[in-house]
């Protein structure tokens, strides 16, 4: 099955791209945003494609969240989109730095007086490069989303779960 990516993603582009941008600068240092609630157009638009935004969080790993411990719990479709365009911003073959990120999605919060209700959700970049390589190599074979060799390992995304084309 051929990449594509997640529609609900693409609408994250710039928030994702921004709340990257202020992670980098922050140097270690986490930085937040809330994911705001879809609008009613956006709602529409994606129910047309079959896409719930406000339905539980199903990731698409192999096993997803089953075990304790094992991936993000992104809440909702919607807020997942947020974070997968995080990473897509980060990625090397989209041009991205290839950050070793640290991201987390908080609680729902009610709109404040410039803020509007939604998720919230902080980022900061984690040290890279041989220190990385080394947290990676100390993953146990079922934390793995590739084995030493380049494959798909057990917590691989399987394109056959996703509720998109």
């Amino acid at each position: 099955m051929p990449y594509e990516r997640d529609p609900v993603s693409v609408l994250w582009d710039a928030a994702a791209a921004q709340l990257l941008a202020r992670a980098r600068s922050a140097r270690g240092g986490w930085q937040g945003t809330r994911v705001a609630d879809p609008s009613d157009r956006q709602r529409v638009m994606l129910m047309a494609l079959g896409i719930n935004p406000n339905a539980r969080d199903l990731p698409s790993a192999v096993g997803g969240r089953a075990r304790a411990g094992h991936g993000l719990n992104a809440k909702t479709r919607w807020v997942r989109g947020f974070t997968r365009a995080v990473w897509y911003h980060n990625d090397r073959r989209n041009g991205g730095p290839g950050l070793a990120l640290e991201l987390e999605v908080g609680r729902w919060k009610p709109a404040g007086v410039r803020v509007p209700s939604g998720y919230a959700v902080r980022l900061r970049v984690r040290r890279g490069g041989s220190a990385a390589l080394r947290a990676v190599e100390r993953k146990q074979a079922s934390a793995r989303i590739w084995t030493g060799e380049g494959e798909p390992g057990s917590r691989w995304s399987d394109p056959g779960l996703r509720d998109w084309a």
